[in-house]
């Protein structure tokens, strides 16, 4: 458990520490952020950091093998200032440990719709999909280039000790993500574990997402407010019909967008997992091109404002109150270990 909690990161991404140890790059390959260049910054990270490090060393005089995850390492992989791993490989040489990174790869464009779903829902951008799309490729292509961003980290490590696991269902031993994840680590399945029974991050479906957006440009709410309309959206969602029929891109779109990277694709399948053919299934749901106007969004303008609605009587908003209180509660708790 970092010694550090930081805002909007779940406790559970314990390598956070690594994640934000050094600033962002641009396009260009300049500092992204200037308030990440202040020295006021620079030894906050080198703090976080130092006590990050501490915690993987004192683990290592209990345990064999200590796992750091986090869902921000493939982005800071290839875009940080400084390379989370080089600074792993400095430490490892210095207290003899050795690394190995596994790696579980989704289907691109499966990718970048989920993780622009997951940015609207954080609040973090008001990028409409195609806006977000032309970003990413622009600024962060190496996030999608699957096949370029393993061989750097082969490069630092040798494939011998990169992992690569399909985030398919089909895929996973014993049809679980933590059977399959146990698998990885040389771990047969323990049957006290228990896996989690909730989702504990859905998706919000594209007429929420878009609403969530609308909500996120905003000019003239604050943080506050667009955290308190967010709880009643999600909520709403819940209740929505899943419009299975929509994707953010068309069959079409989606087919000539995987074609950029159907040989490198096919390249860590043969390279990494030591099979022909391709590293991803080459079916592709049938789906039409969502657009603003289409039939469920009344509907769903409709579910959501039933839910603001009850704020008004009082209850709701006490217990969101109470829900994001206990929630700090237990996370302020939980970061003392």
């Amino acid at each position: 458990m970092p010694l550090h909690k930081y805002p909007f990161v779940g406790h559970n991404r314990n390598a956070h520490f690594l994640v934000d140890s050094s600033p962002k790059l641009d396009a260009s390959g300049h500092i992204e952020n200037s308030a990440d260049e202040t020295l006021e910054r620079s030894k906050e990270r080198q703090k976080h950091l130092a006590g990050g490090m501490k915690i993987i060393h004192k683990a290592f005089e209990k345990y064999n093998n200590v796992i750091l995850s986090d869902e921000g390492l493939w982005l800071s992989l290839n875009y940080n200032q400084r390379n989370p791993l080089d600074i792993l490989c400095e430490n490892a040489r210095e207290y003899g440990y050795q690394i190995k990174v596994i790696v579980y790869l989704r289907r691109q464009d499966l990718f970048v719709t989920s993780r622009w779903n997951q940015l609207v829902k954080e609040g973090a951008i008001s990028q409409t999909f195609q806006e977000y799309l032309d970003d990413l490729l622009f600024r962060r292509s190496l996030i999608v280039d699957y096949a370029e961003s393993l061989d750097r980290i082969a490069a630092k490590l040798s494939k011998e000790n990169v992992i690569v696991r399909r985030f398919e269902s089909s895929s996973w031993v014993g049809g679980s993500i933590y059977t399959d994840f146990l698998d990885a680590v040389g771990l047969a399945p323990d049957v006290s574990m228990k896996s989690l029974k909730m989702d504990m991050n859905t998706s919000l479906t594209l007429n929420f997402v878009e609403l969530q957006r609308q909500i996120n440009a905003s000019a003239d709410i604050s943080n506050n407010q667009k955290e308190f309309f967010s709880y009643f959206l999600r909520k709403a969602s819940g209740k929505g019909k899943e419009h299975s029929k929509y994707g953010e891109l068309s069959t079409e779109e989606i087919q000539e967008f995987l074609a950029q990277y159907e040989e490198g694709n096919a390249r860590i399948a043969k390279e990494y997992l030591g099979e022909d053919g391709s590293l991803f299934s080459p079916v592709i749901k049938d789906a039409q091109k969502w657009i603003p106007d289409n039939e469920y969004m009344d509907q769903d303008r409709i579910l959501y404002l039933l839910e603001v609605s009850k704020a008004a009587h009082g209850l709701p908003l006490w217990e969101y109150r109470c829900k994001h209180f206990i929630k700090a509660i237990i996370q302020k708790f939980l970061s003392r270990f």
